[in-house]
């Protein structure tokens, strides 16, 4: 190891001393290859309550400016902003920052911080390490590094210069840029490539083919290199690769290339140590909604040309299973009208804001078609025709095949994409947050020219589904698959849960760390997270006014039902005894009571026994039993919120005042407030400052009372990879 290389880190922020988390790093998880460094220093602060500037502005970014170098002693140079927006509901402005060291990125070293109406800062999370441990202008030591007491050599600027440059920008004698001036013993960012692709048992064609130039840098952090002639995939592009630092587990700083790579099966951003070609760390941005037979190589398939016409006043009618609906066998499928849907939604249902219409399944939120070879080479394939009145009222009829009923999947998942892009819009997920939409409409927010790519039974793979999640401003890829448990075989189209569950990794992966990230939910607990809200998101759609008359036999959906009736020494438990159970994948699976989940999601501890210390039975890498544990804690917040407050059968509404609407929004805003890589108490704690922002503590209590029955109380804790129950309430609950 060179002192040149590998740079020790002096300290580390609010850490006496580096904690090792031993395991993530050591194997990919199995379904989404993703792995990497966890970094016992990361940590999330809700406590704070401070203005963090000492002049007066109305400049979030510069209340972030005054915080960093006041508290931290952090300059402009040591960081950029990757992204920040203003959240109307709660009003709080979210700042995104990575860290700059030497003129190259932390690649992990990132940042969170959200301010107040009041240009209050209310939280932050980080993995920053301390300004004072290193001079940002040169990168040279300003002592000694040192870990946990211990010194080591100064490494020397000669060293230092034969792998990293402090000035980007800059070219040596021969014109290339300094960034990526190569030492004896440094990868070539096409070398680097080639070992992601190895990595993911990728073959490249012809490697003497790929042309290496370097552009710009978005952000300043630095340029990147762009690699033309990749053949790895049937969409053709350009790769991404960029020098930047890695932060290991024990507090090392290792140059790496970061490589962004997208292949026929899957779409990834990995870290290659730049001198071994090791791959340190790989964020799979493709999430399952199960572990089975996740994918298969693609055939290549002849384009078929779709339609685009402009179109007159249209009815705008699409036969499928709405709102409230998750099984084709029990509930029937219906024609959904433009009156039920809403004029101001379906504007853009069928265009692209442009001036560009579609009388088939496409349009600004979504590109919906078959991909029977799972090729995804999207823009010519079939897709239902709705004509000039955007009629889509195919047949179905599930004793066939699923390939004979194309039209009617494609067509539910299409309609389902947009109800979720409506819906989510009125939580917080909007343009300026970083959903799914070709056009923005609102000037200088999010990106744009990103809708989901939606492909209805996806040749790619069997008995699964899934959405791929890039930075904002290129579009997600969705896939569902036909499942072979039955005969004949079911379509994933027709189970709303799990399109729903697939659209809901977009909504996770865009809103934790910011939009231009999407590497904070994709490797361990946190990975395991984002299949629990996506979980949560789907029984949330699926709960209806039914099961709280269930639960509630006394009451109406309009009414308050309130545990204060049953007395706080009474249990919460005994008060939901009667809400029904939800599985998942029930239809898929072919039989009932059986789905895609190790336990149905339930208020009882008998016919669901996961507590927040399951999680010390469960691999790291089982991403979807993790996720369970989760989606069980949050169904346990859903229904102690409807235990007090009314159903809200209009989801659009994200009414505070009902308890599934009022359940959502916290989880949504939630997303926003927490760090990147949260964990379980991280997201907790963002859940209550959610509450805190938007109903004052009104339901802190109710929510105590959720978490602590799965464990996740006051006293909760983890140490390092043990959890411990908690079901303690705080003073005053």
């Amino acid at each position: 190891m060179t002192t040149g290389k590998r740079v020790l880190l002096l300290g580390l922020l609010m850490a006496a001393a580096l904690t090792m988390v031993r395991g993530i790093a050591s194997e990919p998880d199995a379904a989404g290859l993703s792995f990497g460094p966890d970094l016992g220093h990361r940590y999330y602060d809700t406590s704070v309550q401070e203005s963090g500037v000492s002049i007066d502005t109305d400049d979030p970014l510069e209340v972030v400016r005054e915080f960093l170098l006041n508290k931290f002693g952090l300059s402009a140079d040591a960081y950029v902003v990757t992204d920040h927006y203003h959240s109307v509901m709660p009003p709080v402005h979210h700042v995104y920052l990575r860290q700059v060291l030497r003129g190259l990125p932390v690649a992990n070293a990132r940042m969170n911080i959200n301010i107040d109406g009041e240009n209050r800062i209310v939280s932050y999370g980080s993995s920053f390490v301390l300004p004072s441990d290193t001079d940002t202008e040169t990168g040279a030591s300003s002592e000694a590094p040192r870990s946990n007491g211990s010194t080591t050599a100064t490494p020397s600027s000669e060293a230092a210069g034969n792998t990293i440059t402090p000035s980007h920008g800059a070219s040596d004698s021969t014109g290339a840029p300094r960034h990526f001036r190569r030492s004896e013993n440094t990868l070539s960012a096409t070398e680097a490539l080639l070992r992601v692709a190895d990595f993911l048992d990728t073959p490249v064609a012809d490697p003497s083919a790929i042309a290496e130039t370097v552009q710009g840098s978005l952000t300043g952090e630095g340029p990147v290199m762009s690699l033309q002639g990749v053949d790895v995939s049937a969409d053709a592009e350009d790769v991404p690769v960029e020098l930047a630092f890695l932060v290991t587990e024990t507090g090392e700083l290792i140059q790496v290339y970061g490589v962004i790579l997208r292949t026929d099966l899957h779409w990834v951003h990995a870290f290659v140590d730049a001198q071994t070609g090791q791959v340190l760390e790989c964020n799979s941005w493709t999430s399952h909604a199960h572990v089975g037979e996740t994918a298969v190589s693609p055939t290549r398939s002849s384009p078929v040309a779709s339609e685009v016409v402009a179109t007159a006043r249209p009815k705008y009618q699409y036969r499928v299973l709405p709102l409230g609906t998750t099984d084709p066998l029990a509930d029937q499928r219906r024609l959904v009208n433009r009156t039920e849907i809403g004029e101001k939604y379906l504007a853009h249902w069928h265009n692209l804001g442009n001036g560009t219409t579609f009388t088939d399944t496409q349009g600004n939120n979504v590109h919906a078609q078959v991909d029977a070879t799972g090729r995804g080479q999207w823009q010519n394939l079939p897709r239902p025709q709705g004509g000039a009145n955007l009629v889509f009222d195919s047949p179905i009829n599930l004793a066939d095949e699923p390939e004979r009923y194309t039209d009617a999947a494609v067509t539910n998942l299409f309609y389902w994409s947009n109800i979720l892009h409506d819906v989510f819009l009125n939580y917080g997920f909007d343009e300026p947050a970083g959903n799914f939409q070709h056009t923005n409409f609102a000037t200088g927010t999010g990106q744009g020219g990103d809708p989901v790519i939606a492909s209805g039974q996806s040749g790619a793979g069997t008995n699964n589904a899934d959405f791929a999640t890039p930075p904002d401003g290129r579009s997600p890829r969705m896939r569902m698959y036909l499942w072979t448990q039955t005969t004949p075989r079911r379509d994933g189209d027709l189970e709303n849960d799990i399109i729903i569950h697939e659209y809901g990794h977009g909504i996770s992966t865009r809103l934790t760390g910011g939009s231009a990230n999407s590497n904070c939910l994709a490797w361990g607990e946190s990975r395991g997270m984002g299949e629990g809200w996506s979980d949560f998101f789907s029984v949330v759609f699926r709960t209806q006014a039914g099961a709280v008359r269930q639960a509630f036999p006394s009451a109406v959906a309009s009414e308050v039902h309130s545990t204060s009736k049953v007395g706080v020494t009474e249990s919460v438990t005994d008060a939901l005894a009667a809400v029904p159970d939800m599985v998942v994948g029930e239809y898929v699976m072919g039989s009932k009571g059986v789905g895609i989940r190790r336990y149905p999601y339930s208020t009882s501890l008998t016919r669901n026994q996961f507590t927040y210390a399951s999680l010390n039975t469960i691999s790291i890498y089982d991403a979807h039993t993790i996720g369970t544990v989760w989606g069980s804690i949050l169904y346990e917040v859903l229904w102690g919120l409807l235990a007090e407050l009314p159903f809200q059968p209009d989801l659009y509404t994200a009414s505070l005042d009902h308890g599934n609407t009022l359940a959502l929004q916290l989880v949504v805003t939630g997303l926003k407030l927490q760090p990147c890589r949260p964990t379980f108490i991280d997201a907790r704690d963002a859940i209550f400052q959610a509450e805190e922002l938007l109903i004052h503590g009104q339901y802190k209590c109710t929510l105590w009372r959720a978490f602590a029955k799965r464990g996740l109380g006051f006293d909760a804790k983890r140490n390092n990879r043990t959890y411990i129950d908690g079901h303690a309430l705080p003073e005053g609950c």
